[in-house]
């Protein structure tokens, strides 16, 4: 019984085989399965199994040789005896060296596996070369886009960066009708129906770009000119009356004193809100009552707008102007208020359909009926009302007509200025109302 071989088991194999000899490892062959050896390295100072494989020992033109086969336990004893059985001893009978036929196996499965993960890549890279995100990048940089006028620029950057985020993980062809439908109610309810009906503008032309660069032959945005109409239900020139300025007033005192004198700054000057919100203290002269709004940040960006600071307005900014900094900072330092912050905090007044830009609109509608008195040397007032051309001065206005601007040389700052002073009078009348 002693003589009588130690049968190999899972149990044996997973206890590990015992150091014989002095050496720091112990094998065993299988008698069941001959030329199967199980070999245990263990620790010099001992404890623990520090690693046990099979092995396949066999003879190669009289040369004996052993082949690894894998180690325990990602290769069981059963799968070992099978792969023994099935493989490595016909291998074997016809002299062939099961190591290198081994190895050669192990080559060409990596070099299998590195071209199915090359091809996995490519096909990935290929996949994330029609998202969404990246053909909105590669417009930005077109030609066609940069062909378009600055503030249709703007406009379509601003939007077509919220069409990347919206189908940030789709590409070009997952992009539906009924997922620009979706987005557009979405939109027209969150942000305004004039903000849907530009977004659909900006990723129409963005889309028609593909089409046309042959990326695609689908235009989810094509035929949208029933969501355009419905975007403009609301006219985007709506503008406050008499009374409507007197509510607008009342309520200001519900923001923040700075959120209220930028409301009162774009109602006395008619500029639009980003131009008032981005301004600087290094752009106003209190000698000279001006304020220089430099072309970078006017809507056409080709010259400067120049206004002159009213009563109205110097009585409410504060009575020692800094030399620098915003005139309306933000949380962070160096930042300025955005108009879309602006836009939600006038959502506590309790206007319906109010928003910063409709101020713009108020001050110009205002302006075409303002009546200037001006006396007369023989004690007569002559009343008049602001020339087309001074209005058009005041709201930063080009002449579009090249032959009426070749014949226009009038200095008309001196109107510009007797129209913002008549203006700011009438607003400390309504001033006076809300006070009353």
């Amino acid at each position: 019984m002693a003589d009588e071989p130690l049968r190999l088991t899972a149990l044996l194999v997973e206890r590990g085989i015992p150091a014989t000899g002095g050496r720091n490892y112990g094998e065993l062959a299988d008698p069941l399965c001959p030329g199967l050896r199980v070999r245990t390295t263990w620790p010099e100072t001992g404890g623990k199994v520090t690693r046990f494989y099979f092995r396949y020992r066999h003879r190669v033109s009289r040369q004996l040789k052993t082949a690894p086969i894998g180690r325990f336990p990602g290769v069981t004893l059963k799968e070992a005896r099978r792969l023994v059985e099935e493989r490595l001893r016909p291998l074997a009978e016809q002299g062939a060296d099961v190591g290198d036929v081994l190895k050669a196996e192990v080559v060409r499965t990596h070099a299998e596996q590195v071209a199915a993960q090359e091809a996995e890549r490519a096909a990935r890279d290929a996949q994330n070369v029609r998202l969404v995100p990246h053909q909105v990048t590669r417009f930005l940089a077109s030609e066609d886009f940069g062909s378009r006028a600055p503030g249709t620029r703007r406009g379509y950057k601003r939007y077509l960066e919220h069409t990347a985020t919206v189908w940030k993980l789709s590409t070009i062809d997952d992009v539906t009708k009924a997922a620009v439908r979706e987005e557009f109610l979405r939109m027209k309810r969150t942000r305004g129906p004039r903000a849907a009906g530009q977004w659909l503008a900006a990723s129409s032309a963005f889309w028609s770009w593909l089409v046309d660069d042959e990326l695609t032959d689908r235009h989810p945005f094509r035929r949208t000119g029933k969501l355009r109409q419905a975007s403009a239900a609301r006219p985007s020139d709506r503008w406050l009356d008499d009374d409507g300025i007197v509510a607008l007033l009342t309520r200001l005192q519900l923001l923040p004193p700075d959120r209220a004198l930028a409301l009162r700054l774009m109602l006395a000057t008619g500029c639009r809100p980003s131009e008032i919100l981005g301004g600087d203290w290094s752009e106003l002269s209190q000698e000279d009552r001006t304020w220089r709004l430099p072309a970078a940040r006017m809507k056409d960006r080709r010259r400067d707008h120049l206004l002159h600071v009213s009563n109205y307005c110097i009585a409410r900014l504060p009575a020692r102007w800094p030399k620098a900094g915003p005139l309306f900072p933000g949380r962070r330092k160096g930042d300025v208020v955005k108009v879309d912050a602006l836009a939600k905090q006038t959502a506590r007044l309790g206007l319906p359909g109010f928003s910063p830009k409709v101020l713009r609109a108020t001050a110009a509608t205002h302006w075409r009926a303002l009546e200037i008195q001006r006396p007369r040397d023989d004690g007569a007032v002559l009343i008049e009302r602001i020339r087309p051309e001074v209005r058009e001065a005041m709201l930063h206005h080009s002449e579009k007509n090249p032959l009426a601007a070749h014949y226009l040389h009038d200095d008309l700052w001196p109107a510009q200025v007797e129209a913002w002073e008549t203006w700011g009078e009438k607003l400390e009348r309504l001033e006076g109302l809300v006070d009353g």
